[in-house]
């Protein structure tokens, strides 16, 4: 059985890996052909798997980053246009109760103008 030393040795890298890396190198090794395949094709559509599974996490996050925001800019464009509706001056109204004064002063001069005109028939 060849160690850590021997693989790098044998392979010219320098590399240190750690023990569960160095057991599976070992054991895979001593795999048959057909396994090493399947192996390897299982292994890689797990990383694959697990790799894709992540990036959806970071769009997901992402994405409802976005959503937050544009939700907290769309309350704070609702808080502006109350305000702003609030400081606007409301119409008076005043002038619709002069209009209905003036009918009513009308309404008794008309009365009063009357009154003189049927005194006058007396007299």
């Amino acid at each position: 059985m060849a160690t850590n030393h021997d693989h790098e040795t044998e392979h010219g890298h320098g590399e240190h890996h750690s023990e569960a890396y160095s057991s599976t190198k070992e054991a895979f090794d001593e795999l048959p052909l057909e396994e090493k395949a399947r192996f390897l094709f299982e292994s890689t559509m797990k990383t694959v798997v697990d790799a894709v599974r992540e990036v959806a996490d970071q769009v997901g996050d992402a994405v409802k980053d976005a959503c937050e925001d544009i939700e907290s800019e769309d309350d704070d464009e609702i808080v502006v246009e109350e305000e702003e509706a609030a400081a606007e001056p409301k119409p008076k109204k005043k002038a619709a109760k002069k209009t209905s004064a003036k009918k009513t002063t009308t309404k008794k001069k008309s009365a009063t103008k009357k009154k003189s005109d049927d005194s006058s028939d007396d007299g």
